[in-house]
């Protein structure tokens, strides 16, 4: 019986983005030294913790 990793696929979704953007995920992925799919999943990931936080110190304010 051989154990073998299910590779994941991608799907193609065909979004058009700005050329702005598309340079945006460009230097993201020489940072990171990664491919697209992780270069916007890491900003993603990023500005969500980001907007996380900036929403507890605003709370934390108002109190």
């Amino acid at each position: 019986m051989h154990n073998k990793m299910k590779k994941q696929t991608k799907i193609a979704r065909g979004y058009r983005l700005y050329p702005k953007t598309q340079n945006q995920i460009a230097k993201i992925q020489k940072m990171l030294k990664s491919d697209s799919d992780t270069a916007i999943s890491t900003a993603c990931k990023f500005f969500i913790k980001e907007h996380k936080e900036n929403k507890n110190k605003e709370l934390r304010i108002s109190k």
